[in-house]
């Protein structure tokens, strides 16, 4: 008989006989300007095979600043000595190969220091050096967002844009690729312009084209989150069954983010300009009918950064909130651990201060160790600006290295065993399947001391065990065979 314990806050399973525990620690060697970062973009530049980036914002003094660093592999950067981009603020960066020359080229949106709201496009040689392509005029914008993907199904990346145009009204465009980078505006779109917006791009019916959400304020003055439906040709309807909240100044993200293979949606922002601050999850089916999740216990927050990626090898995205929680200018920074079934918990690691107003957050894996470190950029109180990176020190752990603390015998099982529950308090049991199924849900009386655990009906596989009340969370994992 093999008894499994464990007593680790943030426990997870990623592989047979695995557990994995992740923590962050700051990396001090990197020099990164001092911007409060509005804009960023990690993509590798220069086709080394790992990742760099590019950002922009504002430093003291309003003085812009854009610059390119180059990662040495060890999540090491520095910055680039080409002088091409311009200083800008305010817009957003997305990166594609859109020559099919298989190197990433760049689309910036923001305004310059001259105040000159600007749309261009960079092709890249290969070695991170790039040349303002002059071949396609796009809209100028700034206060808004981009996103690449292929629209109409010709293997080429097409690409939407929309922000606040040169007229300061709303603007939404869509342009398709020839394959060769030069673009041509669909006027027969009928997507909402917006500013003060987000973008994002996702299969969502599983039907092999790419829809599209955007949220932000259009041009009657109402703040909307809009999911349009693609037929495959760049041909978009509006998906009137689906009522999302509407959201400016703030994110849209799409992630699959109950590991059930179906893309899920993330939208936080102001919802109605007088307090209402949201950050909704809406679930999807696999045939692109979405659900409000009541009960995430997600933070709501504007004027807002949010970045979804798995930490602990689980499978399950964790989330991280920061922003404004209040019409007050409130803040709050917030990693969340995904505890499967739309159920999230803050993560009390203390990576960020509270009282520090969120820029920019981004998972990305630096260092090529297959797990996601974190970059942040803040602005404390006195309106100074920090940026830093924070090595993900994932920990993997052998079951049996694990305390005694929850007693499961026998484990593995071919159905039945036993779960030593000798708590001062009842607790709520709940079982999952390694896919993030809820399997049951219950409470346990604290006087029982021991419980039958039943997955004679379940298939063989790894299981979690969840034992939570106002005192505890409790967390380990039982294998049928």
């Amino acid at each position: 008989m093999k008894l499994f314990t464990t007593s680790i806050a943030i426990l997870f399973l990623a592989g047979n006989n695995i557990a994995q525990n992740y923590n962050f620690s700051k990396i001090t060697s990197n020099t990164i300007d001092s911007v409060g970062v509005n804009s960023i973009c990690f993509f590798d530049a220069d086709n080394d095979g790992d990742v760099d980036y590019i950002q922009a914002g504002e430093g003291y003094s309003y003085n812009f600043k854009t610059t390119l660093y180059f990662n040495n592999g060890n999540g090491i950067f520095t910055p680039s000595t080409d002088t091409l981009f311009p200083k800008f603020n305010r817009g957003d960066i997305k990166f594609a190969d859109v020559n099919n020359d298989n190197y990433n080229d760049l689309l910036i949106i923001g305004f310059d220091d001259s105040y000159q709201k600007l749309a261009n496009l960079y092709l890249n040689d290969g070695t991170g050096h790039f040349q303002l392509s002059t071949t396609t005029s796009f809209f100028p914008v700034h206060q808004g967002a981009v996103a690449f993907a292929d629209f109409n199904n010709d293997n080429s990346q097409d690409v939407i844009i929309s922000g606040n145009d040169t007229l300061g009204n709303p603007n939404t465009n869509l342009y398709l690729n020839n394959g060769l980078g030069i673009f041509t505006r669909l006027y027969s779109s009928i997507i909402d312009s917006v500013h003060y917006s987000s973008v994002d791009v996702a299969d969502v019916e599983n039907d092999g084209d790419i829809d599209i959400v955007v949220s932000g304020l259009n041009t009657q003055g109402n703040i909307i989150t809009k999911l349009f439906l693609n037929d495959g040709l760049a041909n978009f309807t509006l998906d009137n069954a689906t009522n999302l909240d509407g959201a400016h100044f703030g994110t849209v993200k799409f992630a699959d983010l109950n590991n059930d293979n179906h893309i899920d949606l993330l939208v936080s922002g102001d919802n109605d300009g007088i307090g209402n601050i949201v950050t909704d999850i809406y679930s999807n089916d696999g045939s692109g009918n979405f659900s409000l999740e009541a009960s995430t216990g997600l933070i709501g927050a504007k004027f807002n950064t949010v970045s979804i990626a798995d930490l602990n090898g689980d499978d399950l995205p964790e989330i991280f909130i920061g922003g404004d929680t209040t019409l007050n200018g409130d803040r709050a920074n917030i990693l969340y651990n995904n505890m499967g079934n739309f159920n999230f918990t803050i993560n009390t690691q203390p990576i960020t201060s509270a009282n520090f107003s969120s820029h920019t957050y981004y998972f990305v894996d630096i260092d090529n160790d297959s797990d996601n470190d974190l970059y942040c950029n803040q602005m404390d109180n006195n309106y100074s600006f920090s940026s830093y990176f924070y090595r993900n020190n994932r920990i993997t752990l052998g079951i049996d290295e694990i305390k005694k603390e929850i007693k499961i015998y026998p484990n593995p099982t071919t159905g039945k065993s036993i779960l030593d529950i000798s708590l001062e308090d009842n607790v709520q049991l709940s079982i999952y399947a390694s896919n993030g199924r809820l399997i049951t849900r219950k409470i346990i009386s604290s006087t029982s001391g021991y419980y039958s655990l039943d997955l004679t009906s379940q298939p063989q596989g790894i299981y979690y065990i969840n034992l939570s009340n106002a005192n505890i969370n409790l967390k380990t994992i039982v294998i049928k065979q």
